[in-house]
């Protein structure tokens, strides 16, 4: 549950520390340097404090990722290769197997493990690499409509979920590693005997394959669905597509407010 309060709890603290800075407390210049250095006794590797170092050199991130789909970001591709499977015109009543190969954070870890295949909650499930597949290839989407009413428990989910195979592929591994590949290759063995073969090398929304403005449309569109209609999704996107000043923020900002009727 943790999860849903995280940003807030840390943009809190952003905030009181800027309220702090500008009352005039302050502190040693070395100060997050030396919170570093004394969490390595805490850990068996050294913390590598370079980005500390280079605070305030540089205001630009130029290699964001955007989700496409409501889930954990190392189940992106898997998402994305479920959904080109139902695109293919392959349903769940029509596999067989599914077994997907990729590196070790969309098929191991809490992603790939034994709860995994068996979520009991929301936070469970879009954390899960097996169930969202499922839901991508029964639906040929994944939207945060996918968790409502609790698929997870049903008969339907649970069966294509047992006809996943998650594989920690080493070269997969590697290359997650050492180029921040995020892609997996996924097999299916189709009912009638047939095999089908997805490969997404990066998903859709990475720094190397760019969602475009349609593509981030059409998720603000689902995300504001219930409070705002599809011109306002619009407006959105072209007002954070020229930001480039103080008073264009100010604009955004205002037009996000909340107004009391």
């Amino acid at each position: 549950m943790i999860k849903n309060v995280a940003v807030g709890l840390v943009l809190k603290r952003v905030v009181e520390a800027a309220e702090l800075a500008a009352a005039g407390v302050t502190a040693t210049a070395d100060a997050l340097e030396t919170i570093f250095a004394g969490a390595h006794s805490n850990v068996d590797s050294p913390i590598d404090t370079t980005p500390v170092k280079k605070l305030g050199q540089s205001w630009s991130m130029t290699r964001n990722m955007i989700k496409l789909y409501p889930a954990q970001i190392n189940t992106q591709a898997a998402i994305e290769a479920a959904i080109r499977l139902y695109q293919n015109g392959i349903g769940a009543d029509g596999v067989r197997k599914l077994t997907l190969y990729g590196h070790r954070n969309v098929c191991g870890g809490v992603q790939g493990s034994p709860q995994a295949f068996a979520p009991a909650s929301q936070e469970a499930a879009d954390h899960s690499t097996p169930y969202v597949m499922a839901l991508a290839l029964m639906r040929g989407r994944l939207t945060s409509a996918e968790y409502d009413g609790a698929p997870w428990e049903t008969a339907e989910v649970k069966a294509l979920i047992a006809k996943i195979e998650l594989v920690v592929d080493s070269e997969a591994d590697k290359a997650f590693d050492t180029e921040g590949i995020l892609g997996v290759r996924l097999v299916a063995e189709l009912a009638d005997g047939r095999t089908e073969e997805i490969v997404v090398h990066q998903p859709k929304g990475h720094p190397d394959a760019p969602l475009s403005d349609d593509q981030l449309l059409e998720k603000m569109t689902w995300l504001l669905e219930s409070t705002a209609q599809r011109h306002f999704s619009n407006r959105l996107l072209n007002l954070c597509n020229r930001l480039a000043t103080p008073e264009e923020v100010e604009k955004l900002v205002d037009t996000c407010r909340v107004r009391s009727s």
